[in-house]
């Protein structure tokens, strides 16, 4: 699922929210930014391919999270907080490779299989 993002400038907020409420019978639904899938995003520690994982729970495999970016900072900053399992603790990452202004796309991705089509994604932010 890919989420055009091209007509917001990112340069003008502070940060922006992503609320994905989605499911899929696999175990996680990956974001990753403008398609960009080899080792491009910075976790401590590590190189992955994604900016972040969502964990799918429950008979449904439904999956809601809270992905706030830092879009003031370049490289953009991320961090993903699980809503259904708060024992979990934040998830940080940064995209070294893409600035806030280049950022045109998020895709929404399984480990395998598809997405449901009943899911939805909220964005919104805070300008400057």
């Amino acid at each position: 699922m890919d989420v055009d993002v091209s007509q917001i400038d990112f340069t003008q907020y502070t940060e922006v929210w992503i609320v994905p409420i989605l499911s899929t019978a696999y175990h996680y639904i990956y974001l990753r930014c403008n398609n960009i899938a080899t080792d491009s995003y910075f976790h401590p520690g590590t190189h992955q391919n994604y900016l972040c994982r969502l964990e799918m729970s429950g008979l449904l495999g439904q999956g809601k999270a809270k992905i706030r970016l830092a879009t003031y900072l370049s490289p953009i900053a991320c961090i993903c907080e699980h809503i259904y399992d708060t024992s979990n603790p934040p998830y940080y990452s940064t995209i070294p490779s893409i600035a806030p202004k280049d950022l045109k796309t998020l895709n929404f991705m399984t480990d395998a299989g598809t997405i449901n089509g009943e899911g939805k994604i909220i964005l919104w932010g805070w300008k400057l």
